[in-house]
């Protein structure tokens, strides 16, 4: 893949994080807001471009990675 769809893929990814994190800070909510979606976002796409070369497990561990910053 070139560099350039990737660093596209995550532009793309950090944008509607943050736009899904404006729009949760507006609505004032407790969940989550601007920080907090595009770092998910990110880390996903993180996760589905490293899942393409190592495998589904690296998917798995950023899911675990996720639901542990939630627990803690």
């Amino acid at each position: 893949m070139e560099l350039t769809a990737i660093f596209q893929q995550l532009g793309i990814s950090l944008g509607l994080g943050l736009l899904v994190g404006l729009q949760r800070e507006r609505v004032e909510s407790q969940i989550a807001g601007v920080r907090t979606f595009p770092l998910v976002t990110i880390l996903g796409t993180v996760c589905a471009l490293l899942g393409q070369s190592f495998g589904g497990w690296v998917i798995v561990v950023g899911f675990a990675a996720v639901a542990a910053m939630i627990y803690l």
